[in-house]
């Protein structure tokens, strides 16, 4: 083991089956998002919010991306592209109709799946082209986020939109947010992975009205983040990517309520994945390992898992038996203190967990593995969708607090 000291840190994304972005694929599709982002500040002068409240007693988990130039989905199959588990009882799915991706629906459900919304529209002004337009046209570039239980953010092409009644109404995301100093101690950070897709920096739901709030301070970073998680004690990490030679990736900590914030350089030879807290003082950082090519992680042996219980002054690299892998993976510190990182198989065909229960040095194969499915998490909660028969009613997926007891949640 070695210890790292940083000064000042005081698609197939659907169908039967998902494979996760490659983080080359992301960071290009960051880059090009970042291109675009900026022509349109230059010729419609708008600026979009970047950062917002905060969870503090829970969580909530982020969405998806497609993009021309990152991963592109397949048509589902089933009604269900992405699940997005918020609690045991509290999901939101998601929905991605036809080749164009333009057309993007939510549903939720607040007693364990017994009961659906239906699925509802995403709503904007601004033009999705999609690919049939013609082959000189790119098709837009699409994201959307899970803010909350009836909170979800969804961007075409820079626009971005907002709905806080569970997609029944739409309003342009920049007006819609509140804007606040720190996060209320009522509010739910929005958590996200893989590159966090719509959100421009991190966002918090009230979870009784559905409104979501955005910080008015100098974020910590001028990147989009890549993860954002909350520990259980309210403090909140985000790791950075570099979309240019000018910006370092980096780490950032907030044990305010977002209304200050510590940084400091991503750890030497990692390329991180995500961020997982376990309080002020305790995190782990998911990564792989860097070759002598910037742009290109190892494809094989282990991952690299560091840990730190300083705030991140220091990392130490555990040693892990976590095998490698290109994909964007999820991983969470489970409700017992487990670590939990999704996976596939090679050929996609069948998704599960890896468990570790040693602070990361060994990694086990869950036993519950579901055919043709899509691992998830959000913090203290791992699940795995099973497509089944959507016009029987028996897909489903099984969701667990550690990685070894798993409870069946029906999709719609």
């Amino acid at each position: 083991m070695s210890a790292r000291e940083f000064p000042g840190f005081d698609p197939e994304i659907v169908a039967d089956a998902v494979r996760q972005p490659p983080l080359a694929a992301l960071r290009s599709a960051a880059r090009s998002r970042r291109r675009h982002r900026a022509g349109i500040a230059l010729a419609a002068v708008v600026s979009l919010a970047g950062a917002a409240s905060v969870p503090f007693g829970g969580y909530r988990t982020a969405g998806g991306s497609f993009s021309p130039d990152g991963v592109l989905p397949t048509p589902i199959n089933s009604p269900v592209s992405e699940l997005f588990v918020l609690s045991e009882d509290k999901a939101v799915a998601v929905q991605v109709r036809g080749d164009d991706r333009c057309d993007i629906r939510f549903s939720s459900t607040s007693d364990g799946g017994r009961h659906w919304t239906d699925f509802r529209p995403a709503r904007s002004e601004a033009p999705c082209r999609q690919q049939a337009d013609g082959p000189e046209r790119n098709p837009s570039t699409v994201g959307y986020t899970v803010l909350g239980e009836r909170s979800y953010l969804v961007e075409f092409d820079g626009h971005r939109v907002l709905s806080t009644d569970g997609g029944q109404t739409w309003r342009d995301a920049t007006d819609a947010m509140i804007e606040v100093p720190a996060f209320p101690r009522t509010a739910l950070l929005v958590s996200c992975q893989a590159g966090c897709h719509a959100l421009s920096g991190p966002l918090a739901v009230d979870p009784q009205t559905g409104d979501v709030f955005r910080l008015s301070g100098e974020p910590p970073s001028s990147q989009r983040p890549f993860s954002v998680q909350a520990s259980p004690d309210g403090t909140i990490w985000v790791t950075y990517h570099s979309e240019s030679a000018d910006e370092s990736p980096r780490i950032a900590r907030s044990v305010d309520r977002g209304a200050t914030w510590r940084t400091a350089g991503e750890p030497d030879g990692a390329w991180t994945v995500a961020v997982a807290g376990v309080s002020a003082s305790e995190a782990y950082l998911l990564a792989l390992p860097r070759t002598s090519a910037p742009d290109r992680p190892r494809s094989s042996g282990s991952a690299l898992l560091l840990h730190t219980l300083d705030g991140g002054r220091t990392w130490t690299e555990m040693g892990t038996d976590l095998p490698t892998n290109t994909i964007v993976r999820p991983f969470t510190v489970g409700r017992d203190g487990s670590l939990l990182v999704g996976d596939r198989t090679h050929d996609a065909s069948a998704a599960f967990f890896y468990v570790s229960r040693d602070g990361g040095r060994h990694f086990t194969r869950s036993a519950v593995v579901t055919q043709g499915g899509i691992a998830g998490s959000s913090p203290g909660l791992a699940w795995l969708t099973e497509p089944g028969d959507a016009v029987a009613g028996t897909a489903t997926a099984q969701v667990s607090r550690d990685g070894t007891t798993w409870a069946p949640l029906r999709l719609p």
